[in-house]
């Protein structure tokens, strides 16, 4: 991740993630690497969950069938 190391996978598991109108967003399979700093979501994992991504003049919304999902 930017300085041409592979790190390790020490685990796979779920992720629940609390919106800001109080539901909950869970992510299936997320992947923890040893020897991040910060918190990575792949648009491509969204993209299998069968989630719509529009971004537009710097925005982002993530859409599943008709809720939206993430906003930022």
């Amino acid at each position: 991740m930017g300085n041409d190391h592979a790190l390790e996978i020490v685990g796979v598991g779920t992720v629940k993630i609390k919106m800001y109108d109080g539901t909950i967003c869970t992510i299936l399979m997320v992947r923890h690497a040893k020897g991040f700093k910060k918190n990575l979501l792949s648009i491509r994992q969204l993209d299998d969950l069968r989630c719509k991504i529009h971004t537009q003049s710097g925005m982002l919304k993530v859409v599943k069938d008709n809720l939206v999902v993430i906003e930022a």
